[in-house]
């Protein structure tokens, strides 16, 4: 198992007061559902470096819990690849720590699972089993109990924590179906892009390095995956994408897993957490 790394996070950042147009070239979706997205990659860019982010409190007001809630989703099933949502957080709270290196999952457990809240956003994942394939096309798969997730005993504990109407009182698990309007929010950075983008050979078929400079968040994965038979074209092979977006920064280095067809970040062990196949 590997040794979980640290973020320096300052929990002193303040809420947007949700004033402007619901839409800007910044957010991938959404502001309500978005709104944390940037500040998430700037962070994984400068793991060196100092970040301020909000504190979701039991206080916190919907469109607070929603764009934190949906920054922890998007994670996951964007930057990491998962299909299954709950069977990745299912093995990540099951073992406690990444079982590779992964700055994402050690930032996740640090801001999304400092109070073991993650837990929430784990159960509503496995009981409603939101599936989405490599263009993000959202269903709901088999629906499985939440006692099941990590045992009867684990499920009693986190309810005993967070008892319902008592803490959180705006989260993923309680309040029906889906009370954040998660499901289709995590699929915005699979729609059509809006603008145009620009892919850059960096090297040849050896050294199989690209990058995509895009105008606008929304629907960058989708333009990621524009590129798959271009590069194809090139070489069958792997390839490494350095994402671009202008007005966030840099998204990461992705490829294409050979086993799911999904671009993603990190190491291809922390991308098949999020698969049935494992």
């Amino acid at each position: 198992m590997t040794k979980q790394a640290k973020f320096v996070i300052n929990f002193d950042g303040q809420w947007p007061q949700w004033d402007g147009p619901s839409y800007a070239d910044w957010l991938v979706g959404q502001k309500e559902w978005s709104w944390l997205i940037p500040l998430l990659h700037q962070t994984l860019a400068n793991p060196e470096g100092t970040h301020s982010w909000p504190r979701y409190t039991k206080e916190s007001e919907l469109e607070e819990a929603c764009c934190y809630w949906a920054a922890a989703a998007y994670l996951c099933v964007v930057l990491l690849g998962w299909e299954d949502l709950g069977q990745g957080l299912r093995r990540l709270l099951k073992n406690g720590l990444p079982p590779k290196p992964s700055p994402h999952l050690d930032l996740l457990l640090q801001v999304w699972n400092d109070r073991d809240q993650l837990g929430l956003l784990g159960l509503w994942a496995w009981e409603h089993s939101p599936q989405y394939d490599r263009n993000g096309t959202y269903q709901t798969g088999e629906q499985r109990s939440d006692k099941t997730f990590l045992g009867e005993e684990w499920h009693e504990r986190l309810l005993q924590q967070f008892p319902e109407g008592r803490t959180y009182q705006n989260n993923p698990y309680y309040g029906g179906y889906d009370p954040l309007h998660l499901s289709v929010h995590i699929g915005d950075a699979f729609n059509t892009q809006r603008e145009g983008h620009t892919l850059f050979l960096q090297s040849g078929p050896d050294q199989r390095r690209a990058v995509l400079v895009l105008d606008q968040m929304h629907g960058w994965m989708n333009a990621l995956n524009d590129t798959t038979q271009t590069l194809k074209d090139v070489t069958p092979r792997s390839w490494y994408v350095d994402v671009i977006v202008k007005p966030v920064g840099w998204l990461g280095t992705f490829r294409q897993s050979r086993v799911t067809g999904r671009w993603f970040t990190g190491t291809h062990t922390v991308h098949m957490m999020g698969s049935g196949s494992q």
